[in-house]
Formats: C-alpha cells, sequence, structure tokens
C-alpha cells in the first residue's frame, strides 16, 4: 500500500489528516473503533490486514510519503504501523514521525492508494464501515509509551503573519492563517511518569498548552508540570500573560529560569504580580547545572551569546532515557560562542538550532548588527563537512515570518534537505 510513511536515514515522517477525532484501542490484530471519516479506520485496518493475513506480502505493506496535516490520533495511528514487523528492522531502535505543515491541502483523502487485489479492497471497505459503528465514547488507548518530545512552534518571536508585514509571505496568511504558524516551542512528554514539560512560554501559550495536553492522554492537567525559560524577548516568555488572574488564575505552575530572568520577572509588572498571587512558583537555574525532572528525564541549561537586556540567554539540552536533544533557538553568530557547536551536536541524537533567517536577503529594513543570527546557509557552511550522520541530527528552528523554508514546498526547504539537513515542522515527533 502507498500512504503515511517514509523512512530517510533511520527517521519516519508520517503525514494524515487534519484534525480527525478518533478514538482507538488498539492490538495486535484488533479492531479499531472510530467516530471519524472512513480513512483513519480504512488504515488501521489495513495495518490489520497486513499483519494477521497471509494474504498481503511484507512488501505490500510498504509506505510511502504524502503530504497533509496530521492530527494526534492519525500519527498515533501511523506510528502503530511503523511498529509492525515490516519497519522493526528499518527502524533500529528509533524513530522520528513529522507532520507537513500544509494544513491547505484537501487532497488527503485521495493519496492513500493500498496495492491489494479487488476482493481484499471488499473487505477492508467492510471492516471500516463495522468499526465505524462502534461507540465513539470509548477512551483512547495511549499509543506512545515512551518519553517523547513535540515541536508546537517553529516560527521566530512576532509569529507569522507578522504585524505590518506587506509581503507576499503573510498576504495571504492575514486572510486565513495558518494553525501550524506558531512561535517557537517545544513538549516534552512521559507518559511513564505521567508528566508534561513546555520550553518556552510563548504568546501562543494558550493553543500550545492545549495541544501538549492532547498529547498527553494521561491526565486532564490543563497546565504542564513545568515550563522552561530561555530569555527575555517576547517570544520566549511573554505567554507567562496567560497565567494571570486575566486569564487562567493559574496555581503555583513551576516556571524555571536562569538568575537574571527570574529577577526580571520578580521585580517588573505585570510579571511580578504572577510571583505575587503564585500563578507562577519560580525555580532557579543555573549554567550547566542539571535539573532531574523524574526517572526518565534531565534538562541542563547553558548559556549562549545573544542580545541580553534583561536577562541572559540560555539553550536547552534535554535527555530521555535513550536519546538526547540540543534546543538553541536564539543565539548570535556561532563564532561568538566560546564552546563548538560541532562538539556539542556530536554529543546528542539531535540538535534543534538556530535557523531565524535563510539568508542576509531577507533583512532589508534593519542593521544586520542588530540581528546577528547565524543564517541557515552560513551554518550548512559550517557544517558541510560533518559525516552523514552527524547532518542528519541537524534541524533548523525559530523562522522568521520571512524565512522561505516555512513553506516546505521552496526551493530553500529543498536545499537544506539536499544538503542532510533537516527543518523543523509543526509537530513533529522526536522519540527520548
Amino acid at each position: 500500500m502507498q500512504g503515511i510513511a517514509q523512512h530517510k536515514k533511520g527517521s519516519i515522517s508520517a503525514h494524515g489528516v487534519s484534525d480527525l477525532p478518533l478514538v482507538v484501542s488498539i492490538a495486535k490484530g484488533a479492531m479499531i473503533c472510530s467516530a471519524a471519516p472512513a480513512l483513519p479506520a480504512f488504515i488501521a485496518t489495513a495495518k490489520w490486514f497486513c499483519n494477521c493475513s497471509g494474504s498481503l506480502r511484507p512488501a505490500d505493506c510498504v509506505v510511502k510519503p504524502r503530504r497533509c496535516a496530521a492530527s494526534p490520533a492519525f500519527y498515533a495511528l501511523s506510528t502503530e504501523l511503523m511498529k509492525t514487523d515490516h519497519f522493526t528492522k528499518p527502524l533500529r531502535g528509533g524513530y522520528t514521525v513529522a507532520a507537513s505543515d500544509i494544513f491547505q491541502n484537501r487532497n488527503c483523502q485521495k493519496m492513500l492508494v493500498f496495492k491489494m487485489h479487488f476482493h481484499q479492497q471488499l473487505l477492508i471497505a467492510g471492516l471500516s464501515l463495522m468499526f465505524l459503528a462502534c461507540n465513539s465514547h470509548i477512551k483512547p488507548t495511549p499509543i506512545i509509551e515512551n518519553p517523547f518530545l513535540i515541536i508546537l512552534g517553529t516560527v521566530q518571536d512576532g509569529g507569522s503573519p507578522h504585524i505590518g508585514c506587506t509581503k507576499d509571505c503573510c498576504q495571504a496568511l492575514f486572510e486565513q492563517p495558518s494553525p501550524s504558524r506558531k512561535v517557537v516551542s517545544l513538549g516534552i512528554v512521559d507518559p511513564v511518569n505521567q508528566q508534561k514539560f513546555l520550553f518556552e512560554a510563548t504568546p501562543d501559550l494558550t493553543a500550545q498548552v492545549k495541544d501538549l495536553k492532547k498529547y498527553a492522554a494521561f491526565n486532564n492537567k490543563e497546565t504542564p508540570d513545568g515550563i522552561f525559560l530561555t530569555h527575555a524577548h517576547i517570544g520566549h516568555y511573554a505567554g507567562l500573560m496567560y497565567l494571570g488572574r486575566e486569564a487562567l488564575g493559574a496555581k503555583s505552575t513551576t516556571v524555571y529560569a536562569m538568575p537574571r530572568m527570574k529577577l526580571f520577572l520578580e521585580n517588573n509588572g505585570p510579571w511580578s504580580q504572577l510571583v505575587a498571587l503564585k500563578n507562577i512558583d519560580l525555580q532557579p537555574l543555573a549554567d550547566l547545572s542539571p535539573v532531574v525532572l523524574n526517572s526518565n528525564i534531565k534538562v541542563t541549561p547553558f548559556r549562549v551569546p545573544h542580545r541580553d537586556e534583561f536577562s541572559e540567554t540560555v539553550g536547552y539540552k534535554m535527555e530521555g532515557p535513550n536519546k538526547k536533544v540540543l534546543f538553541v533557538p536564539d543565539i548570535d553568530k556561532w563564532e561568538k560562542w566560546e564552546t563548538s557547536i560541532i562538539t556539542e551536536i556530536a554529543k546528542v541524537d539531535y540538535a534543534l538550532i538556530d535557523g531565524t533567517f535563510y539568508d542576509e536577503t531577507e533583512i532589508e529594513n534593519r542593521k544586520i548588527s542588530e540581528i546577528p543570527h547565524p543564517f541557515i546557509i552560513e551554518s550548512m557552511e559550517k557544517f558541510k563537512n560533518l559525516p552523514a550522520r552527524e547532518k542528519n541530527k541537524i534541524w533548523f528552528i525559530h523562522f522568521n515570518h520571512t524565512n522561505p523554508v516555512l513553506n516546505p514546498e521552496s526551493p530553500q526547504s529543498k536545499n537544506v534537505a539536499k544538503n542532510g539537513f533537516h527543518v523543523a515542522r509543526f509537530h513533529q515527533i522526536l522519540s527520548l
């Protein structure tokens, strides 16, 4: 069958249909109940058929990529398909689920073509319709059982569309905003310890907290068990305002911050009110001092050079039971950092690094000295001699609204892939 996944250099990309209200109970060979359209049940049934029927050869279960936007339930189905015997060998102990941010595509239902005989198609269709009749109140069984990281946003602080933007990159988005254009944020979900953590409190915090909850189906808690801040620029902490009395009125949400960042929040309104009313509980961080969150997750902050008007700036190393992630969304040119980025990449399995601008042509009305981020083309040049396995770790993130890699079909996006690197996408999942 052709459809939902692609294996490339040890990772998997899964694409599905947006916001399908699936309810799932999965076991090998089990039936799947759904109140959604027939396509997800059709896919799940095909997975069951591939596993349990001798009528199909393993080769018939190989799947190829198509690009649509994935809902949490759909990527879960995709993940289950990837975990079948046919994918065990090429995955080699880890997988990545990624969802494109092309939500406008309405051809998703037409993109799955199964290589089966007519009587097999008829059987699958019949089983799919039968599953659609199941009761929709069945609670979902969690699909991903081990800790994972989810990308909840990839855009620079100002968002996309960007205030005052008159360029083509923003015009259509003012008329029809894309749900995937969220300011850069990461979530960590640990189903074993039933905890979830958020990295960055962005202006899109309301949607991102709800999104994180969907992926952490083990409880109904609305807020994360902790929020980690990198620095005091608006895209990275301003979302804390939604925890205050005018909005959520949160009760002692744990917020991790470096010393200057902590003082900034404590001594400047309106943030100081969050502290006074105990909406947030500030926990101090120290450079290179690990924070052990539970038996599975450890987080270590480290200083990086950036415009530090109100606070220091940090990146994070996140460690799960099996994988490590480097997160550096904001930094000045690599040469300004006394630490070697190449050395740091070698220590981890994934590196999510500053890709604010693709090249200098995006900057027209500001001095380059004011925004000295490393251009993607500069980073690719710096990393060009790395072995393929090291390049494969690198995912660019934190894109200015002008950055053409926001469009997966742009020549610039394709050039990043051609050179062996990746562009981080909304709802991408990285196993930890």
